[in-house]
Parts: structure tokens; C-alpha cells; sequence
């Protein structure tokens, strides 16, 4: 775990391009198999799931001007599905900034000439910028990997500001005892929070597996992903 490259971790549906469908499938019944799948978890018309896919699939330059509009400010960008689907922007510092509502276009045949539009809404008040949570993290992994011999993994949730640490226990650890190191650790970062998750299942390097692989189902395909344990390349 020596380097580490910012990860985000999306819902499984926003890895999956309307651009790229299964074999034979029409783009319609396509949409309609996704926004289905988008209903069991949302609770939402069929209508109103579309619209939020095609949006969520236009999105991206949307995101990326953000970026560069708020990249001093800038501590985490997410998307919240409930109980209104929005952008949430997360800002170091308590000068607010304006929500607004911001139009995307689609490629997508149906949604052409549809006025898809996603509040924004901007969150201020983080201690740091999303930067300066990276950095955090890098330099704190050596002492992270001394607390906890059984790190699987590190991330930096940009929803919470928090490094997120994974840790493997085969119900033995004494649970207590580790969040008490991990507050002393975040009192010698300024009171900045870590958070503890812990699994029973080890990572270990399979040749088979990688990010990008190709993951079916009966209506349609994605790729696959995970966490990175140990990243070579350069540093942050």
C-alpha cells in the first residue's frame, strides 16, 4: 500500500453506458430493462427513472465544469438519488454559493429534444478540500498500516470527508480498542474524522479478475471494479 490514487465508488448502474448494449437488444428496451433495476431501489415511475438514467448518463461535462469552477473550494461532488435527485457539491470554507439548475444534453434518441435539468446544491463548511483529504490520507498510511496489520483497503468518501478504512477481523479483533487508536490518530490530524469498516473476507491478488471486466445479465452488460490495494505509478 505505498501509493494510492484517488477510487469513487458509483452504483453499479452509473458504470454502465446507454452508448454500449448487449448483442440484439434495442436501445429502448435497453432503457426501459435499466430503469426498472434504477425502480427496486428508488421507488419511482418508470417515467421519472428514464429521465434520471438520461441524465445520468449526459452528465459528465456538467461535472467536470463544476470542477473547475469550485476547484479551490472543491472537498467532494456526489450524486443524491433520495428523497430528490441532485447534485450535491461540497465546499471547504462558509462562503456560500448560490444553488442553482443546470440543463445537460442527451445523445440518447428519446431524450433529444427533452429539457433534462438536475438541481445543484452546494454543501459548505468542510474542513479541507478533496486535495488536501488525499493528501491526508497518503501521508497517514504508513501509521494506518502500523494501528491495523489486517488493512485490506483505504479510500477517501468525498460524501463525508472521511478516509474510509477497511479491515479484515475474523471476529477476534477487539473492536473498542481500534476505534480508540483511530481517535488518537485523528487527533493528531486536526480532529479530521477516519472510519472503520471491517469485512471477514481477505484481498488477495487473482490473475483472473480485474477492473473492466466484462459482467452480463439477462437485459444487458457492465464492467466490473474494486478497491486497489497497492497502486504502482506516480505518486499523488
Amino acid at each position: 500500500m505505498n501509493n494510492f490514487k484517488k477510487c469513487i465508488f458509483l452504483p453499479f448502474i452509473a458504470l454502465c453506458s446507454f452508448h454500449t448494449y448487449a448483442a440484439n437488444s434495442p436501445l429502448a428496451q435497453e432503457l426501459k430493462a435499466q430503469s426498472n433495476e434504477y425502480i427496486k431501489d428508488h421507488r419511482v415511475s418508470l417515467q421519472e427513472a428514464q429521465k434520471r438514467l438520461a441524465i445520468q448518463d449526459a452528465k459528465a461535462p456538467l461535472i467536470e465544469q463544476i470542477k473547475q469552477n469550485y476547484k479551490e473550494r472543491l472537498a467532494g461532488i456526489y450524486v443524491e438519488h433520495d428523497p430528490t435527485y441532485k447534485i450535491i457539491v461540497r465546499l471547504k470554507g462558509g462562503q456560500p454559493v448560490q444553488n442553482f439548475r443546470a440543463k445537460v444534453q442527451s445523445t440518447l434518441p428519446s431524450f433529444i429534444n427533452i429539457d433534462l435539468s438536475i438541481p445543484i446544491e452546494f454543501q459548505t463548511g468542510a474542513n479541507e478540500t478533496l486535495d488536501e483529504g488525499l493528501s491526508r490520507l497518503k501521508a497517514n498510511i504508513p501509521s494506518l498500516k502500523k494501528i491495523f496489520p489486517d488493512l485490506q483497503a483505504t479510500w477517501y468518501d468525498e460524501k463525508s470527508g472521511e478516509i474510509g478504512l477497511l479491515v479484515y477481523t475474523d471476529g477476534s479483533l477487539n473492536k473498542s480498542i481500534l476505534q480508540q487508536k483511530l481517535a488518537t490518530l485523528s487527533s493528531k490530524n486536526n480532529g479530521l474524522p477516519f472510519n472503520i469498516e471491517f469485512t471477514n473476507q481477505k484481498m488477495s491478488d487473482a490473475a483472473s479478475i480485474r477492473g473492466g471486466a466484462y459482467i452480463s445479465s439477462p437485459s444487458s452488460y457492465c464492467t466490473s471494479g474494486f478497491g486497489i490495494k497497492t497502486v504502482q505509478g506516480p505518486d499523488l
